[in-house]
């Protein structure tokens, strides 16, 4: 059941950005995304969107429309840090990712 809600690829990476942003827009998530299609981040969004883990809101700053996690998706956050503490110290030199080091920071 989980991995039906976050199995797919860049789920967990959207998630983790919602978490160290609060709140994204669409092109935040794209340039935080390298290499994800605008069709594949579209899709992703509508199914996050669809089992409840986020929601579509407007940024008090801005006006614009931007996603946020839902109090579901609030509760992924252990299985998320999990994942990056056990993966983050197996990168071997590669590039680090610092917005897992600093999501797992908080």
């Amino acid at each position: 059941m989980s991995l039906d809600l976050m199995g797919d690829r860049w789920t967990l990476l959207i998630l983790r950005d919602l978490f160290i942003h609060s709140s994204c827009r669409y092109i935040e998530l794209r340039k935080s995304l390298t290499g994800i299609s605008p069709t594949l981040l579209s899709q992703r969004i509508k199914d996050l969107i669809h089992n409840g883990l986020i929601e579509q809101c407007e940024k008090a700053d801005t006006g614009h429309v931007a996603y946020k996690l839902t109090a579901r998706g609030k509760q992924t956050k252990p299985v998320l840090v999990a994942l990056a503490q056990f993966g983050l110290p197996h990168i071997d030199g590669r590039v680090p990712d610092k917005a897992w080091r600093t999501f797992t920071d908080k």
